[in-house]
């Protein structure tokens, strides 16, 4: 019989941490046990196999759920990625399914879609570019974080396959632009403002209407939100491979510049030309 020791909490402790262990037969919680039997069904097991399964059972809502579950589960990973990333990075470092993803996606632009549609005169041109826009962001981003993510470079398949992954369920943040359209950002404009902040004459005013929208600041806390839900995963994937804290989070603040910048690039050299070929125009 193989040691373990407990993780109870003693009086006056905080409960202990989910460990993800089940029971192999009646999928019973064995966190804190001692012994190797389920308390809930007798079942006798060995650790080393549950510790094993443990690592390969999906700790994200969508993914664990089947059938009709699946509805509920979706809103639970919807809002574990926008209001608590860090918990959706956890879950996500620990195994991500890219099917999975993939169909969340979708199903978060589902609500923009019937927004465009409702409006006839954008939805014949405007739509489908901004649809193959926000998929070849997903594409290049999912290249760009594999190549400075350090566990991308000795494994390149593995690394794109989860930060596609992770560009499908930080997708969630698309939802919400039923609401409030797409925050839209140039590349040229990226760089104007980092040349005024180099000299050290840019001013918040400026920042502010970066995002070129009818309410800015929306735009910013859409874009704020969609960053941190990356930087998380990217500050999970360094802590994992036990990249000290300080170069972690220096890592997470440039990969949020870099991926800002892609999206403006994405914005306005992609997006901005599909839209212009949809209505006939020249390519910028």
């Amino acid at each position: 019989m193989e040691a373990r020791t407990t993780d109870i909490a003693a009086p006056g402790q905080a409960e202990p941490v989910d460990s993800g262990l089940r029971c192999p037969t009646c999928d019973y919680n064995l966190t804190g046990l001692v012994e190797p039997r389920c308390p809930e069904c007798g079942t006798i097991f060995d650790w080393k196999a549950v510790r094993r399964a443990s690592r390969r059972r999906p700790t994200i809502a969508f993914e664990r759920a089947r059938r009709w579950r699946r509805i509920p589960a979706f809103f639970a990973t919807w809002a574990t990625v926008l209001f608590a990333p860090w918990i959706f990075a956890r879950q996500a470092v620990q195994r991500v399914a890219l099917p999975s993803g993939l169909i969340f996606s979708a199903v978060c632009f589902v609500p923009v879609t019937l927004r465009y549609a409702l409006d006839s005169s954008g939805f014949n041109a405007t739509y489908p570019t901004w649809v193959c826009t926000a998929a070849i962001y997903i594409v290049l981003q999912a290249l760009l974080l594999t190549a400075i993510d350090p566990g991308g470079w000795r494994a390149p398949r593995e690394g794109i396959l989860f930060w596609l992954a992770v560009g499908g369920y930080t997708s969630a943040i698309v939802a919400t632009e039923c609401f409030q359209a797409a925050p839209l950002v140039a590349i040229s404009e990226i760089m104007e403002s980092i040349g005024e902040l180099v000299r050290g004459t840019l001013t918040l005013p400026e920042v502010y209407d970066l995002v070129e929208m009818s309410d800015p600041w929306l735009g910013w806390i859409q874009i704020a939100v969609w960053l941190v839900g990356v930087a998380c995963c990217y500050w999970r994937r360094l802590r994992k491979r036990r990249v000290g804290r300080r170069t972690a989070l220096a890592a997470c603040v440039l990969v949020a510049f870099l991926l800002f910048g892609l999206y403006g690039f994405c914005v306005e050299i992609i997006g901005a030309n599909l839209l212009f070929e949809a209505f006939g125009g020249n390519v910028l």
